[in-house]
């Protein structure tokens, strides 16, 4: 496995603003993820780009980072993660700036609760991660349902990212952290995955039909019900792995660590197992 302690990581919030100046009197940027109809939580509904959000007051001492009534303020991310908090997909986004003197509370590393904040541009979440997602920060994103057909996202951070129903067929995923995602349903046929680290990830039900996997570490990983029929994964960690009831047909398995792991009704006609170690599997 690779060493990733040094890695440095692409923040695509700073992506998305490098060649774009600050509103005058504005003093920080932020994003919020929202619905094609730009409401978000408690159906507040968000302003067109070039016109200013506000929230009701008077305003609440309120201390924690989620709005719950009027006085507490709307919200801003700062981060992947905080967007995610609000269980809305990150696919339509608003780019938004504010002042500092209308912070109300939250986290300065996850979002922030505000008296107002200007919707400078509305953007595509989706196209941003599949075209510039490559080494990019985006620990705890919420991209479930996203279409992120031949993504370029290798070296990617996506831990705990939420991806259930996600199209990622033919994405490159190489070397990407997807320690603890969830990855249920998701469409993953073809996509480039080796030497990805996928440790106690939910793959349940998700296609990865002729995906290449070699040299990933799936140990612990959810692989129940998963199609993995001819996919390639020579050398992965599956130990421990929950790969009860997939399908393994003409899958290459040569070389693969797979002590431990559940293969119960798991369909392995064809598959090739030279060299893999079983000790312990269930089967």
């Amino acid at each position: 496995m690779m060493d990733d302690s040094d890695k440095k990581y692409v923040n695509l919030l700073d992506l998305i603003t490098q060649d774009r100046e600050l509103p005058e009197g504005y003093d920080q940027w932020g994003i919020r993820s929202v619905h094609p109809d730009l409401k978000s939580r408690n159906n507040f509904r968000w302003a067109f780009p070039g016109h200013v959000s506000e929230a009701a007051g008077p305003f609440s001492e309120q201390q924690g980072e989620c709005p719950s009534r009027d006085g507490d303020g709307i919200c801003l991310a700062t981060s992947w993660r905080g967007m995610a908090n609000g269980a809305i997909p990150a696919i339509t986004l608003l780019l938004c700036a504010y002042r500092e003197s209308d912070v109300l509370g939250g986290s300065r590393d996850a979002k922030l609760r505000l008296k107002s904040a200007l919707v400078v541009d509305v953007l595509d979440g989706a196209r941003l991660v599949r075209e510039r997602g490559q080494s990019a920060h985006l620990i705890g994103a919420n991209l479930s349902g996203a279409q992120l057909i031949g993504a370029h996202l290798s070296g990617a951070n996506l831990s705990g990212a939420q991806l259930i129903g996600a199209h990622l067929s033919g994405a490159n995923l190489r070397r990407a952290d997807l320690i603890g995602a969830n990855l249920r349903s998701a469409n993953l046929s073809g996509a480039h995955l080796r030497s990805a680290h996928l440790i106690g990830a939910n793959l349940s039900g998700a296609n990865l039909r002729s995906a290449n996997l070699s040299g990933a570490n799936l140990r612990s990983a959810n692989l129940r019900r998963a199609d993995l029929s001819g996919a390639h994964l020579i050398g992965a960690h599956l130990i421990g792995a929950d790969l009860s009831g997939a399908d393994l047909r003409r899958a290459d398995l040569s070389g693969a660590h797979l002590s431990g792991a559940d293969l119960s009704g798991a369909h392995l006609r064809s598959a090739h197992l030279s060299g893999a170690n079983l000790e312990g599997s269930i089967r």
